[in-house]
């Protein structure tokens, strides 16, 4: 698994830990089986962009928010998310 997914499956382990969900919840709200999710969250198969946007939708984030704070630390997010809109990231705060 890349950095980038490895990251990427941080994030959304807390927040189904945040949310108190389940693997189950989250294959449900997304139209998935829990194998699929599973798949994900072990590392066998990588999150696919299309994957980000669903992913974040159901866990309440926009897909911005997840890859900001997935990539640059929740200290750093809340400035980037002000300055997103202004550097055309299509993401508001």
């Amino acid at each position: 698994m890349t950095r980038a997914n490895e990251a990427v499956t941080a994030r959304v382990v807390g927040e189904l830990e945040r949310l108190r969900w389940s693997r189950a919840d989250l294959a449900r709200a997304l139209g998935h089986e829990r194998a699929w999710v599973t798949r994900k969250l072990n590392g066998s198969r990588r999150w696919s962009v299309d994957d980000l946007d669903t992913v974040a939708r159901a866990l309440m984030l926009s897909p911005c928010e997840l890859l900001l704070e997935t990539v640059c630390g929740q200290l750093e997010a809340p400035a980037l998310l002000e300055a997103a809109p202004a550097l055309g990231l299509g993401c508001s705060a």
